[in-house]
């Protein structure tokens, strides 16, 4: 129950539980929606109710078993965000929240990577003219997540410029914390970029070819798919190649002649799908 606290209690307790619901805890995406919604009640002029009420939507959508409510929760949410984010974007928590609710969806369905971009560009260059709007290490964080979302959309020279700006900060010590504690992941330097351009160019290529079998060509829909087995060789367990291979086995399964293993390629995709989206 909400009980008869004041704005800055139950909004306290409802972003409480979305960090528990960020965190997968069950069920406290649904609370959090409850406390939430009591607080953009008593002040509903108050974006950081809104965009925490928006977030919490798209994770009550995450959490849901029903496809179609999934979809239309994460809509809202985004909706939500959207609209705080137009009528407040100079301020920090939106932004934020924006970013990484639409950093964490699938590409393939929601396209909406740009808008984390753009989102992480904006905290960014907000830190970098004025450090006190948040702290270093959350600085570093958008760094690694800003390179990671160029790279799920086949950018890979944007990525590695990003990811040579942080490369710098190490080796001029100023990124000391844990790498893993941040989600920057340690690698050789002369190494990454590299893999990172591989990588890239894979994801350009499927993307291209996905968009020519959606659009009717079988054989660019057959070559998505062998690349796809491919990127799964190279790179094992990583999400966004996951994300690309379930994409392509499902539209390899619309050309298939009959009704039974179009059902079971659409099916299968759906479940190599949502692993990726738990792992990212």
């Amino acid at each position: 129950m909400v009980g008869d606290q004041n704005y800055e209690a139950v909004l306290a307790k409802g972003i409480e539980l979305h960090d528990l619901a960020v965190q997968g805890q069950k069920g406290a995406a649904q609370e959090a929606l409850q406390w939430l919604d009591r607080a953009r009640l008593m002040e509903p002029d108050n974006p950081e109710a809104q965009a925490y009420y928006g977030s919490a939507l798209a994770l009550a959508g995450r959490d849901s078993i029903d496809p179609q409510e999934r979809f239309a929760k994460v809509l809202r949410g985004l909706k939500i965000l959207d609209r705080t984010v137009a009528a407040h974007g100079d301020l920090v928590r939106p932004r934020v929240l924006r970013a990484y609710v639409t950093y964490r969806l699938p590409e393939e369905y929601f396209y909406r990577t740009q808008t984390a971009i753009e989102d992480f560009r904006y905290l960014i260059d907000r830190y970098e003219q004025d450090s006190t709007v948040f702290g270093e290490q959350f600085y570093w964080q958008l760094l690694s997540d800003l390179a990671k979302a160029y790279m799920n959309i086949g950018k890979g020279e944007e990525a590695k410029a990003v990811q040579e700006q942080l490369e710098k900060l190490r080796r001029d010590g100023r990124v000391h914390a844990a790498p893993e504690a941040q989600g920057i992941a340690e690698a050789d330097p002369e190494k990454l970029p590299d893999d990172m351009t591989e990588r890239a160019a894979l994801m350009e290529e499927g993307l291209r070819l996905l968009s020519l079998g959606e659009a009717g060509d079988h054989a660019a829909a057959e070559e998505a798919y062998k690349l796809a087995k491919e990127g799964r060789s190279l790179f094992p367990q990583e999400p966004v190649v996951e994300a690309f291979y379930a994409s392509s086995y499902s539209l390899l399964g619309r050309y298939a002649s009959d009704s039974n293993t179009m059902f079971a390629h659409a099916v299968e995709a759906i479940e190599i799908m949502e692993n990726a989206v738990r792992q990212a």
